[in-house]
């Protein structure tokens, strides 16, 4: 049965998805949209220009292989790893507002505004001649309505070929009907792409698991768009530390597309610098409950 539905453009670019939804159009409610006046077009815009990329080089960055770090635990992971161009290729950065908070680590423009750095594009080092494969490192989780809006920029500046996207969640968030056997506490599932030909990156995450935010509105775009992505989420305990839980990525070096494209660091050079890049905690919150 058709239903009549009526609905902001705004609020349609900015709605958050999870993957794993059903994008076959006989399975779900046929919906008709009826798009509100005209008024809302500036709104439009101003979501459309909530981030910038600045570009620091004049290379071709297309075809590349692209590796989307979400998150700190992530991102600290590929910092340790990879060998990354000590410069990043290009800044993504938004006004304060696309933020989750507490993140307030915010700088002023010169038109008094207020930006904040979102994410870093890296070039990583290959042990082999061939495209690109770029590391976006990506630290500071995003407000939910900007998830989408914020993966559309970055395919909008970058054409990859193929991606992957690490990402981590508490463990209390994934549902399993029998218990899983691990030794950490700390495991790796994977979602991927209907175009995705590779070997799996992890096992397959089981339904009805869900992953939200900006790794699951990469994956969406890579399968709306018929890209080869491949999604690893690391599902991690509170009791272990985040180099502990970072260092559960490790399986992924093993996949042909990094061990045999890619130059990484050796495991004591990784495991020092991993240490090194783990945020410490907060003095002022040590004695909170003492």
């Amino acid at each position: 049965t058709a239903q009549l539905v009526r609905i902001k453009r705004r609020d349609l670019l900015a709605m958050d998805l999870d993957f794993g939804i059903s994008l076959d159009a006989a399975a779900v409610t046929q919906r008709h949209t009826l798009y509100d006046s005209d008024e809302e077009e500036e709104e439009i815009g101003d979501l459309n220009s909530a981030f910038t990329i600045s570009a620091t080089t004049s290379a071709k960055l297309d075809g590349a292989t692209l590796l989307v770090a979400v998150g700190s635990t992530a991102s600290i992971f590929a910092r340790s790893y990879f060998i990354l161009e000590p410069d990043p290729l290009c800044l993504i950065s938004g006004s304060d507002k696309v933020v989750q908070q507490p993140y307030t680590a915010i700088k002023k423009s010169s038109d008094d505004k207020t930006t904040v750095t979102v994410g870093e594009i890296f070039s990583a080092k290959r042990s082999v001649a061939g495209s690109p494969f770029l590391v976006c490192t990506h630290e500071k989780p995003l407000a939910s309505q900007y998830c989408n809006i914020w993966c559309a920029k970055l395919f909008e500046f970058l054409q990859p070929e193929t991606v992957l996207i690490l990402h981590s969640v508490p463990v209390h968030e994934h549902f399993a009907t029998h218990p899983r056997e691990s030794d950490s506490g700390s495991f790796l599932c994977s979602l991927q792409s209907s175009s995705w030909q590779q070997p799996p990156t992890a096992p397959f995450l089981e339904s009805p698991n869900t992953v939200k935010g900006e790794a699951a509105a990469v994956l969406t775009h890579c399968q709306v768009r018929g890209l080869p992505a491949s999604l690893a989420v690391l599902y991690t305990v509170s009791s272990q530390g985040s180099a502990e839980c970072a260092s559960v990525f490790q399986s992924v070096l093993k996949h042909p597309l990094v061990s045999d494209t890619i130059c990484l660091k050796s495991e004591a050079e990784a495991n020092q610098l991993l240490k090194k890049l783990v945020p410490k905690p907060r003095e002022d919150l040590s004695s909170l409950y003492t």
